[in-house]
């Protein structure tokens, strides 16, 4: 059963929900469309009825599928020259299909910034926040914001520093990074 070859832990951090009922809904759906991609079939052929969300029944029964199989994603293919033909994707009928979250995007490399403070200079040293963050300005960004508004509060990365030890040089507005 599906059960067989669920081992391992799938790891999503950020997807709670308001509260815990939303939150297991949550869960239950990553854990069906996880399920979902355990076993997938590809085929091929020239039947015009195949398209995503028909079952498909062969003549010959497969463990992994007994009630047949899901199609979850069809590609056909015919001109005056070439025969119809086409490709898809399946999945156990008796599984429920869920759609695969899109990729996180990812940003790849640094990003040049420029540290920012929410006044007119009235600030002589440089503004952090209560837990010691910075707001910066990304130079790619080209909008107007308010003082201090140009990003989330970022941290300033130290190679020697922790609890009770380092050094750390505060910057000032206007300091790239």
């Amino acid at each position: 059963g599906p059960q067989a070859a669920a081992y391992g832990l799938d790891y999503a951090w950020g997807e709670g929900g308001r509260d815990v009922a939303e939150t297991a809904r949550i869960a239950q759906l990553r854990h069906q469309a996880s399920q979902a991609r355990q076993c997938v079939a590809s085929g091929g052929g020239t039947v015009l009825h195949v398209r995503p969300g028909e079952v498909l029944r062969l003549a010959q029964a497969f463990d992994e599928a007994p009630h047949g199989w899901l199609i979850i994603a069809a590609r056909h293919q015919g001109a005056r020259d070439q025969a119809y033909h086409n490709t898809f994707q399946a999945i156990p009928a008796d599984r429920i299909w869920r759609p695969a979250l899109p990729p996180k995007p990812r940003i790849h490399g640094t990003l040049p910034a420029m540290v920012v403070s929410p006044g007119d200079n009235r600030y002589r040293y440089p503004f952090l926040d209560e837990l010691g963050r910075y707001r910066v300005r990304f130079l790619f960004d080209l909008d107007r914001w308010s003082p201090g508004g140009d990003s989330r509060p970022v941290r300033l990365a130290k190679p020697f520093a922790g609890g009770g030890f380092g050094l750390h040089l505060p910057l000032h507005a206007g300091t790239r990074v």
